[in-house]
């Protein structure tokens, strides 16, 4: 398994943990929307990473990687303005558990939050998503995925 991979899974089994609280959502490594049935639910997947060769030496060198990661929380509102009230209320509260919970994964350097951003769905006015945005540094060699 990539190091990539294995991180993502990583923060995936910290998030599962949060499932046991009143909030409930499963998490899952995917870039679609879940089905609105499926609400609420946590996805989570790398956005882009960028490396960078640390030293000129031959080949394989150590390489030095950033990978930006989105956890979105997913939650169903109404067309009621008080469900879009309490669906930001908890959108607010599961994105401050996720910051609580989400720690480094053995293996990497640095974990750490670089924005957050609130929304509603565009294909579903009745849909608000909570996206926080972690970079991820760790380091592996050329050739060498683990």
């Amino acid at each position: 398994m990539h190091k990539r991979r294995a991180i993502l899974t990583a923060l995936k089994a910290q998030i599962d943990a949060i499932a046991a609280t009143p909030f409930g959502a499963a998490c899952k490594i995917q870039r679609v929307p879940p089905a609105q049935n499926a609400m609420p639910t946590v996805t989570l997947f790398s956005e882009s990473e960028t490396v960078e060769h640390t030293t000129i030496d031959a080949a394989p060198r150590p390489q030095s990687r950033a990978l930006t990661i989105s956890v979105n929380v997913w939650l169903r509102g109404g067309s009621d303005p008080a469900d879009g009230q309490d669906a930001e209320i908890k959108m607010d509260d599961y994105a401050e558990l996720v910051e609580q919970t989400l720690a480094k994964p053995a293996g990497v350097d640095d974990l750490r939050l670089v924005s957050t951003e609130y929304r509603e769905d565009d294909a579903d006015p009745d849909t608000y998503v909570v996206a926080l945005t972690y970079v991820v540094d760790y380091r592996t060699t050329e050739r060498n995925p683990f």
